[in-house]
């Protein structure tokens, strides 16, 4: 759990048809956010969030064998293209939720926050979650 000494970041991507640049970029990502890391300026619980738009290619499959293989990664893929700015705003949900599970996990208002979780994710309507283990 964050100390709160140093702020969570989560960097959000969104994707559509990606699948010749998204291996290039990636790694980009993580090399800024372990960077930020070591140099003590963000959390160790940072992470990219790849979201994936309703790709026609393999841009899906890409973020699943990231989020499998690399722990600063993470993988939302919406059921269908819901534009640039929905993309941001499901993988910004996404980094809020986690963030905030880690603050009041511990809480009698755990209850109250499971419930908000489904209900921000019936809203945005993933087909999966994916990060260090399946997420719904």
């Amino acid at each position: 759990m964050n100390d709160r000494q140093h702020p969570v970041l989560y960097i959000v991507i969104p994707c559509y048809n990606e699948q010749q640049v998204l291996p290039v970029t990636a790694p980009m990502f993580f090399e800024k956010l372990r960077g930020l890391m070591a140099a003590g300026l963000i959390a160790p619980e940072s992470r990219a969030v790849f979201v994936n738009d309703g790709s026609k290619d393999s841009t899906w499959s890409i973020i699943q064998d990231l989020a499998a293989k690399e722990e600063l990664a993470e993988g939302v893929c919406l059921s269908r293209n819901r534009g640039h700015q929905n993309a941001l705003l499901g993988g910004l949900i996404i980094g809020i939720v986690e963030t905030a599970a880690g603050v009041f996990a511990s809480t009698e208002l755990a209850q109250v926050f499971s419930l908000l979780v489904f209900l921000i994710v019936l809203f945005v309507r993933p087909q999966g979650l994916l990060g260090k283990g399946a997420r719904v």
